[in-house]
């Protein structure tokens, strides 16, 4: 349950992000990405502030205050109103290799993780 209110939580503050930058945005392309990671970080932060004073600073509260915020969002049309990115075509051949070199940054990270329990542990042998 608390992997559902994460991924509804991150969905209902980059629509809430969304939402502020079309208001407040510059129209230089660089500069609204990084004040679009600017208002993602201040609504984290600001959900995270106020549920922790409330003292209900849980998964099951921000799973459904998000949910609530999602569903607002998405009743007055916010999700419609997301601009779909132009993206280049690659071609095949570069599509091929990037999902070839994707599957092996997953097989490492699943295989070469390191699995202990102390950063120091694991960092010793290569010391000494």
């Amino acid at each position: 349950m608390s992997l559902l209110g994460m991924v509804l939580g991150n969905a209902a503050v980059c629509l809430a992000s969304h939402e502020i930058l079309r208001r407040v945005r510059s129209g230089v392309p660089s500069t609204d990405a990084v004040l679009f990671l600017v208002l993602r970080l201040l609504l984290i932060s600001a959900a995270v502030l106020v549920t922790g004073l409330l003292g209900v600073f849980n998964a099951a509260v921000l799973g459904g205050l998000s949910a609530l915020v999602l569903a607002g969002l998405i009743a007055r049309g916010a999700l419609k109103r997301i601009d779909r990115p132009l993206l280049p075509d690659f071609g095949l051949p570069l599509s091929i290799l990037a999902g070839a070199v994707l599957v092996r940054l997953l097989v490492q990270a699943w295989f070469f993780a390191p699995s202990f329990g102390d950063v120091v542990d694991y960092h010793l042998p290569k010391v000494a």
